[in-house]
């Protein structure tokens, strides 16, 4: 029997972008500026209110690189099902449109056996270039550990 094939989501941000099982993804938004969190960490760029929860809004950029996240027109708000169940949900900021693929399990590789940096799970090769795909569990338990955030 031949592997299923993998329903994701790409998600755009400047410097790179994450791939996300689709089980994950629950709704992609317009982007809309976040309410400030006081004392969280640059990664953390505030708060959404949705369906009539808080969920925190996650910049990649400071995340991995210590650089702002810059938003623009093309700018969207993907919110993520956390597998830990901690604080639930998270959002993500992308600079464009996220796009639906459907992937072959031979389609996706591991690029090399370095440790990625927190927050990622793995670098991966795609047929048309790489990924990251996040470690959900890890940014769900540092979330939790803000004591902000709860599901």
């Amino acid at each position: 029997m031949a592997d299923p094939d993998l329903r994701c989501l790409l998600i755009g941000f400047a410097g790179g972008r994450l791939l996300v099982p689709g089980g994950l993804v629950v709704e992609a938004l317009p982007y809309a500026p976040p309410l400030r969190v006081e004392g969280a960490p640059p990664w953390v760029l505030g708060s959404l209110l949705w369906r009539a929860r808080t969920v925190p809004l996650i910049g990649m950029e400071p995340l991995l690189a210590g650089s702002a996240t810059i938003t623009g027109p093309r700018s969207r708000i993907v919110v993520l099902r956390t597998p830990g169940g901690r604080v639930g949900h998270v959002a993500v900021v992308t600079v464009e449109v996220p796009q639906l693929l459907t992937l072959a399990r031979a389609d996706l590789g591991a690029l090399d056996d370095a440790p990625p940096p927190p927050g990622v799970l793995r670098r991966v090769r795609l047929h048309d270039g790489e990924a990251l795909i996040p470690d959900l569990d890890h940014l769900d338990a540092a979330l939790a550990a803000l004591g902000i955030y709860r599901n």
